[in-house]
């Protein structure tokens, strides 16, 4: 059930999409993130059967500096909490995933002292961020934006070999970096919440030439907290309202995906039927795309923080050969769409809006009212 002592913790969360002030109460959730990691890890380091006891020793010794990046990097994080999620599968079943957790942290024994003899011997850093195989290292030079941001653009195929799924070369991999700090430049001089924002909550950008989707797709989960997965990015260059757009979009997700983990869901899933849960029947009000609970709950805080900053930038009236004003412009209206011209943006819902924590819905249908009432001015 819900817990009333947390609905205030809802109202800062609200408030702080408006992009006004610094979050200062990110710092928390990241903290308590991190601490739900290092236990995770020093569960599995204590537990896992394929870890000798030279292996357990070699990572109690790396310095703090190591074990940290570790503990941030949102490919452990994923890998931890889908073992957990899957806890009740069979050991054959988990063995793949354990396997790359290991080879995560031999990498990072590895990174420090590369004569450590393994039967495992990865290329590169689980993130990749670090490539230890000398060959590799000529050809897929580790690449990080200027505030740190690692920008995985190969290893990704290499951890996974899903079909269709591919990385980029290292040319292409350098044009992704400089529209990523192009856009992250717009984004400070119109909006230093906002790229507070992207910086705390983005760890790593994935870049992946995805075959199964011929568009654009970005994407983050509740298990890869810090990560933004790009599926065929080289589509965006000539769009840079677009990229600008991406980043703000999926680090508010970010933000939402601790949120949930550390204060409280959206949606109340202990009552919900699982297969409504997973379902994807529910159209956005802002793409009619069907969505799943989950991800419509967070689009509407998404597609509330986006209106707060393109209303931030037509308000600096900041020029950019690349971005117009009539694009900003564009971009605010489309992120008004679903809260203006819908009676109540949890129409789509039907029955199912009853599984929404009631401050949740609360809070959601102040924000329309207001946005309604601004719009009709």
């Amino acid at each position: 059930m819900f817990k009333a002592e947390e609905n205030h913790d809802f109202s800062t969360l609200v408030n702080s999409l408006r992009f006004e002030r610094p979050l200062n109460e990110a710092s928390m959730l990241i903290s308590k993130h991190i601490m739900k990691v290092q236990n995770m890890l020093e569960e599995f380091i204590a537990g896992e059967v394929f870890l000798e006891e030279r292996d357990r020793k070699a990572l109690a010794n790396l310095p703090e500096e190591s074990f940290f990046r570790l503990l941030t990097s949102p490919y452990i994080c994923e890998l931890l909490m889908v073992l957990k999620e899957r806890h009740d599968k069979s050991a054959v079943e988990l063995r793949p995933l354990r396997v790359q957790l290991i080879q995560a942290l031999v990498a990072e024994i590895k990174r420090l002292r590369p004569q450590y003899v393994h039967a495992l011997n990865p290329p590169w850093t689980v993130g990749g961020d670090v490539v230890l195989d000398s060959a590799l290292a000529a050809k897929f030079p580790a690449l990080h934006t200027k505030c740190g941001i690692s920008l995985n653009y190969q290893s990704y195929v290499h951890n996974t070999g899903k079909d269709g799924i591919g990385g980029y070369d290292y040319k292409t991999a350098l044009c992704h970096r400089e529209r990523i700090e192009t856009a992250k430049s717009l984004i400070a001089q119109v909006s230093s919440s906002s790229l507070s924002m992207i910086e705390m909550f983005t760890t790593a950008i994935q870049f992946r030439q995805n075959k199964n989707r011929p568009n654009v797709v970005n994407s983050s989960t509740h298990t890869s907290i810090g990560l933004i997965r790009c599926d065929n990015f080289h589509q965006l260059h000539v769009d840079m309202p677009e990229v600008v757009d991406m980043l703000v979009h999926e680090s508010i997700h970010q933000y939402l995906h601790l949120f949930e983990e550390q204060q409280f869901a959206f949606v109340d899933a202990a009552a919900i039927p699982q297969e409504l849960l997973d379902s994807r029947e529910f159209p956005s009000p802002w793409s009619g795309n069907l969505l799943d609970l989950r991800s419509y709950t967070h689009a509407i805080l998404v597609w509330y923080g986006l209106i707060h900053f393109w209303r931030q930038f037509i308000d600096s009236a900041y020029e950019h050969p690349e971005v117009s004003a009539t694009q900003a412009r564009e971009k605010l209206n489309e992120a008004l769409f679903g809260f203006v011209n819908s009676a109540s943006v949890f129409d789509s819902l039907g029955e199912a809006r009853k599984f929404l924590n009631p401050q949740y819905r609360l809070q959601v249908e102040k924000i329309q009212k207001e946005l309604q009432m601004k719009e009709a001015i």
